[in-house]
């Protein structure tokens, strides 16, 4: 990610935070992180079954399976990519001294993206971790095997989770929006997508700045102007003047020179 300035980052946070998605975003994560649990609570009693079934297998002496450490298996726990302007605490400012942004909403949120893989790992390292004896039932190793699987999309739903912020992050949400429903890999086909996706939302915008200026003047066309330059003044009409003395008061018949003969002179 390109350094910013302490405005621009925290122009970009609040873009972030004010925006309906984020807003959304986080709702969803508080719907879907105590669901995590359950799930956790269900798988834990499927597992507990398994373990019990072995130990008694082990104590009658009768048992072919090998009650294994739990997570002797597993590979190494990775964590989920945060984005490079982040750290656990949260923003931090790229000029040296600069005091930490305190962008409490976007670090939570990725923070239960973290929680639930975490969750996710864990059963997913006991379930990797436990050999079935031949006592378990084919029903039970149906269960386990669908939640394993359930586990496996859930961990992988994380990681695209925390990419997509960090793309709306960088790009802003309607970019990142291109990207939902798709698995999201750092590769080059990912590179490709994002220029496309990134030059559809500038065409879009300015289709609709585009179609906006044409309303706006469509509607100033229909408005009658009042303007100074168009106003129509009407012109003040003079009366004529009289052709006997000039006098523009009166005409030639009201002239007094006239000798009282037409209307408005005086008699004799």
């Amino acid at each position: 990610m390109d350094d910013f300035s302490d405005a621009q980052l925290e122009e970009k946070i609040a873009r972030v935070k004010a925006s309906p998605e984020f807003a959304a975003y986080s709702a969803k994560l508080d719907e879907i992180v105590p669901s995590f649990s359950e799930a956790e609570k269900n798988l834990q009693s499927h597992l507990a079954a398994l373990v019990q079934d072995q130990r008694n297998r082990l104590a009658s002496g009768t048992a072919t399976a090998i009650l294994q450490t739990v997570g002797a298996k597993a590979p190494e726990k990775r964590k989920l990519q945060r984005p490079t302007a982040w750290t656990s605490g949260g923003f931090v400012h790229t000029k040296q001294g600069g005091s930490k942004s305190e962008d409490l909403s976007c670090k939570r949120q990725f923070d239960k993206l973290d929680k639930a893989d975490d969750v996710f790992f864990e059963v997913k390292q006991q379930l990797e971790g436990l050999e079935a004896p031949e006592s378990i039932t084919e029903e039970r190793i149906a269960k386990v095997k669908k939640a394993q699987a359930a586990i496996e999309k859930g961990m992988l739903w994380a990681e695209e989770q925390a990419q997509i912020i960090d793309i709306a992050f960088k790009f802003g949400w309607p970019t990142a929006q291109e990207f939902e429903g798709e698995p999201i890999v750092a590769t080059e086909e990912q590179e490709k997508k994002l220029k496309k996706a990134k030059k559809a939302i500038a065409e879009r915008a300015a289709k609709l700045e585009k179609e906006r200026n044409a309303k706006r003047t469509r509607v100033n066309d229909n408005r009658p102007f009042t303007g100074g330059r168009n106003r129509v003044t009407q012109p003040v009409v003079q009366g004529r003047a009289c052709f006997i003395c000039g006098s523009p008061e009166h005409i030639s018949p009201q002239c007094p020179q006239n000798g009282g003969k037409g209307k408005g002179g005086k008699g004799r």
